[in-house]
Parts: C-alpha cells; sequence; structure tokens
C-alpha cells in the first residue's frame, strides 16, 4: 500500500493515464469527428454549386420555353423573292457595279470583289464569286437580304464574319450565281 502512494508512482501513472486519455481523444477526433466535418465540408460545397446551378436554370428556362414555343410556329418566309433565273454570260461584267451599290446603299465597304475563274468553263451553270465587305453586323444582314433578292442568285457557299475594329466586322463571302451555259438556258 506504501508503493500505491508514494508520489513518484503517482506521478508515473498520472502521465500514462493523460497520455491514454489523450490518445483516445485523438483516436476519437480522428475516426469520428473528423470525417463528418469532411461530410459536412462536401454538403456545403454542393449546396454552392446547386445554388449556381439552380440560377443558371432559372436564366435558361425561360429562353427554352420560349424555343419550344417557337418551334410549334410553322415557319414561312415573307421575303419576296422572285423566280430564279440565268444570268447570260455577257452580263457578267455588270455583277461587280451592282453589288458595289447593293453595297453603298447598304453602308458597307466593299474592298474586294472576285470571280473565280476556273467556274467559267463553257460547260459551267454557275459562277463562284468572292465578296469581301467592312461594316456594321447589321447592315450585313440587310446587304445579303439585298443580294438573295437576286433573280440570278443561286447560293452562299462560304461565308465568314471576322472582328475588324469595335463593331465594325469584316465579312467575306462566297456567292454561286446561276449563269446561262453557253448561251442556253
Amino acid at each position: 500500500m506504501d508503493k500505491l502512494l508514494n508520489p513518484k508512482c503517482l506521478f508515473r501513472s498520472g502521465v500514462i493515464q493523460g497520455i491514454a486519455f489523450l490518445v483516445v481523444i485523438c483516436l476519437y477526433g480522428l475516426f469520428f469527428i473528423y470525417p463528418s466535418y469532411r461530410s459536412v465540408y462536401r454538403i456545403q460545397q454542393a449546396i454552392v454549386e446547386q445554388t449556381t446551378k439552380n440560377e443558371r436554370l432559372k436564366v435558361l428556362y425561360p429562353v427554352f420555353v420560349r424555343s419550344k414555343i417557337l418551334e410549334q410556329i410553322p415557319f414561312e418566309h415573307r421575303l419576296p423573292f422572285p423566280d430564279r433565273v440565268r444570268i447570260g454570260r455577257g452580263a457578267i461584267s455588270t455583277l461587280p457595279g451592282k453589288i458595289i451599290n447593293i453595297a453603298e446603299h447598304n453602308k458597307l465597304l466593299l474592298f474586294e470583289s472576285d470571280f473565280d475563274i476556273n467556274s467559267l468553263k463553257n460547260d459551267s451553270s454557275i459562277i463562284s464569286m468572292t465578296i469581301k465587305l467592312k461594316g456594321n453586323l447589321f447592315d450585313f444582314r440587310r446587304f445579303l437580304i439585298d443580294m438573295i433578292a437576286f433573280e440570278f442568285f443561286d447560293s452562299v457557299e462560304n461565308l465568314s464574319i471576322s472582328s475588324h475594329e469595335g463593331p465594325i466586322k469584316k465579312f467575306t463571302l462566297n456567292l454561286n450565281i446561276k449563269i446561262k451555259k453557253n448561251g442556253h438556258e
């Protein structure tokens, strides 16, 4: 009994019990508290992600509904397109002048207009033409509508729009124009 009341023994057993208690507390925290803390952190991240997704959906859902409504409406073009005819080979030289007039009328700067020489063969029925313009996008839209209104217009082969200076854009347009085949329709 004397040995149990010895201060050195009491101190040593107290230290051992204290260390054992701290180890048990650390293990408890490591295996029970830390995983629950990580799961709370994951839940907070999921809440933030879901909130962000819901905010995006609030913006996109009305657009989606409107697109579905527009999808149900039958489309009828209302532009007064003339019947398509072929232009005579002799009148091909007047095309650049007509295109310049349309570009000026629509406030666009025409800086290049070239015919594809390979498409001017005797047996070809379509001529390809490259047009390069500068101007505002909405003016270019009106220019395209005026070009499509030509009775000898066939199709747009290629269209590219590149940024130039602020609202001014640079447009490159390849057109196909119906021509008479060797002077025949």
